[in-house]
């Protein structure tokens, strides 16, 4: 995080946080996966979010619950406006793919009033 953080260093008024409920391992094939996906969607943020804005706040929650893991990666920008451009992106084709093909996994987006919450969900 602090590594991508770091190459955004021209936004320092926005602030990137990380939380989780507990630590558990994963084996590696996926933990990279998570990792492209996390860092495309957290990019995509500093890119799109805050447009207009002075500073904002970007959180990547990871919970486990069982077998579950849900991955949400929430900013309070000025929001995502869903639209077919949105999926013929590369950025979000990839992301897409990934949670579908590597994670066996299930991707949301969530629009709120402030800022967009992107999830995905797969088992350990």
């Amino acid at each position: 995080m602090k590594n991508l953080q770091a190459s955004y260093t021209e936004n320092d008024e926005i602030q990137l946080f990380f939380t989780f409920n507990e630590e558990f391992l994963i084996e590696s094939d996926k933990a990279t996966v998570i990792a492209l996906i996390v860092n495309e969607l957290v990019q995509n943020c500093y890119d799109h979010a805050f447009k207009g804005l002075e500073k904002g706040e970007i959180i990547v929650d990871v919970q486990k619950q069982n077998e579950i893991v849900t991955i949400n990666v929430q900013d309070n920008g000025v929001g995502f406006i869903y639209t077919e451009e949105i999926e013929k992106s590369l950025g979000f084709s990839i992301v897409q793919s990934y949670v579908r093909d590597k994670l066996r996994g299930k991707l949301g987006i969530t629009k709120r009033e402030k800022g967009t919450d992107v999830f995905f969900r797969f088992t350990v």
